[in-house]
């Protein structure tokens, strides 16, 4: 299973790189070769899983390590905490709010509402906050990185309209 998800992410970036399609990005069709295989192979989502669960375990590692690159980035922090603290408040209750807003549209389960509710974090997070809401974790999963991925394809887009061009806002 980790022979598979490696060899699905090397091509998909290697179709990436080819193309330059941000539609590409190699998370995408990953995901499409891996659903692919197991489908026709006739292997189920549990055996899968227990398979990679390493990759899964390295996920809350890799999370930790991005502290480094936050210390490294610690004289621009400093600089610009203010502009830094308003958005990360913002886009808190945006996450919120959007979800409670497709709540209250959608009127989904109470399980699918705790599911969604944590899709503006990183995904080791939300799995562990999704089973604490009683969600489902590996959905959870699921929409932080389609959350993610939606917004580094349409993100550049929406800064450009707004005609925000300064690179700390855009980061």
């Amino acid at each position: 299973m980790i022979l598979l998800t490696l060899a699905a992410f090397t091509l998909s970036l290697w179709l990436y790189k080819k193309t330059k399609l941000s539609i590409l990005h190699p998370l995408l069709p990953s995901v499409l070769v891996i659903i692919t295989v197991l489908n026709l192979c006739g292997i189920d989502y549990n055996t899968y899983n227990n398979g990679v669960f390493i990759i899964d375990f390295m996920l809350g590692p890799s999370v930790v390590a991005l502290g480094l690159e936050l210390y490294e980035q610690r004289y621009y922090i400093k600089q610009n905490w203010l502009s830094m603290l308003t958005a990360i408040i913002v886009g808190s209750i945006v996450g919120v709010l959007s979800v409670a807003g497709i709540a209250l549209l959608m009127n989904p389960s109470v399980e699918l509402t705790m599911t969604l509710f944590p899709k503006s974090v990183t995904s080791p997070i939300a799995i562990d906050i999704s089973r604490e809401l009683g969600g489902i974790p590996s959905l959870s999963a699921v929409i932080v990185i389609s959350a993610g991925i939606f917004g580094g394809l349409v993100g550049p887009f929406v800064l450009k309209a707004l005609g925000i061009t300064s690179r700390i806002a855009k980061g």
